[in-house]
């Protein structure tokens, strides 16, 4: 289990990074809905008082909204990358998946049962959902920030390995070899991913706030002009 003895300080180092990230971005956000607004006032001219205080207003509920929406995505993310990156959260959590299978013939030293080594495709995908599923009980044991991340990363370690398999239709699936090329790419590719996430989300509010700023104040200015 990924518990205190596992992630043990660095939990908190962790959170304490993920905090930083949100405070920084929502207050760069709301900074920029205030620049916004300014422009938006600015845009409207001579416009009467009550259409520039609405334009205001609009303007900083939207900030608000997007700041809180922006600054959770991109901690969460950018947190959970670092793990990965520095702590390898993510092979981890495939040693806790894999551990699950049925090991009823493995030999001694083995890290899994031959017959886990020669499945059906359908057998195999029943076998992983089925052990990431104990895994997720056994998550929801922790609590707080570990039980989120763990619950996080048991979804992508068994979409990752659902991939494999679906990847080889019709052939034998080698459970083993998943389990290798897992534990050794997976917190690389997870990473990246997360960061990827946090650009995206990064990107849409950077382009999309100054859009929909800019429609509303076009929309105001209709409505005030003769």
């Amino acid at each position: 289990m990924l518990d205190a003895t596992s992630l043990g300080s660095n939990v908190v180092r962790l959170a304490g990074r993920g905090i930083k990230l949100f405070l920084l971005t929502f207050l760069l956000v709301i900074l920029g809905g205030i620049l916004l607004a300014v422009l938006s006032v600015y845009t409207l001219g001579d416009s009467g008082g009550g259409y520039r205080f609405l334009a205001v207003v609009l303007v900083i509920l939207e900030a608000g909204f997007l700041a809180f929406f922006l600054a959770g995505r991109r901690a969460f993310a950018l947190t959970l990358a670092e793990g990965l990156a520095t702590m390898k959260l993510g092979s981890s959590v495939v040693r806790l998946v894999f551990d699950r299978l049925p090991a009823t013939d493995k030999p001694d030293g083995a890290a899994l049962s031959p017959g886990l080594q020669t499945l059906k495709p359908g057998e195999a995908e029943h076998l992983l959902a089925n052990a990431s599923e104990v895994v997720r009980r056994e998550a929801g044991q922790l609590g707080g920030i570990k039980e989120k991340i763990q619950s996080r990363l048991i979804d992508l370690v068994q979409k990752y390995s659902l991939l494999r398999v679906e990847s080889k239709p019709g052939e034998p699936i080698d459970l083993q070899s998943i389990r290798r090329d897992l534990e050794e790419n997976i917190d690389d590719r997870l990473a990246d991913k997360m960061r990827g996430t946090a650009r995206f989300y990064t990107l849409l509010v950077l382009i999309g706030f100054p859009v929909l700023v800019a429609v509303q104040t076009f929309a105001l200015r209709m409505l005030t002009a003769p």
